[in-house]
């Protein structure tokens, strides 16, 4: 768990030096939160979140350079997330996640690259998690995850993370 003088002096260290990655799930609170709050709780795919847990991401996100970085493999585990979506919703959201798109940069990591990974962490992360700490470090980026494998091992890796669900436990909210 982080403190808040931690997560402040996290933000410090790297604010406005470095883009961010957001892994899939936290990549649809950031989406669902920015179309509607309210609905956040009620979304099957973002329930397990709050409307503060959304305004705390905004506020990680803001302490970074204006560019988020996404892999392949990030957007079609968020274009899968969105299918079980109701109809009206989907549409919606899946069109103000294609404008947030055109913000974004996208970081090919190739199939060499994946493949050269041990494949012991291939397969307990997965493919598209590899490929995000990949991007990480490629990009000279953050990572920012709900998922403490990646994180702990981007972090094993040199590889600026933030444990999410860390910072929402422990309140700790970045100025």
């Amino acid at each position: 768990m982080y403190s808040y003088r931690e997560i402040q002096d996290f933000c410090r260290k790297y604010t406005g030096k470095r883009p961010l990655i957001i892994d899939a799930n936290l990549l649809v609170l950031f989406i669902v939160g920015s179309c509607d709050p309210d609905y956040i709780i009620h979304c099957n795919k973002t329930r397990t979140y709050s409307k503060e847990d959304f305004e705390l991401l905004l506020k990680i996100i803001k302490c970074f350079k204006p560019e988020i970085v996404v892999t392949p493999h990030v957007l079609a585990e968020v274009s899968n997330l969105y299918k079980g979506m109701p109809g009206h919703k989907h549409d919606l959201y899946f069109r103000r996640f294609i404008e947030r798109l055109r913000g974004y940069q996208e970081e090919h990591i190739s199939l060499q690259s994946i493949i050269d990974f041990d494949l012991k962490v291939v397969v307990r992360l997965g493919i598209p998690d590899v490929a995000v700490v990949e991007a990480g470090r490629l990009q000279n980026a953050v990572i920012i995850s709900a998922d403490f494998g990646l994180v702990d091992f981007a972090l094993r890796k040199g590889i600026p993370a933030i444990h999410f669900t860390s910072v929402r436990l422990g309140g700790a909210l970045p100025n």
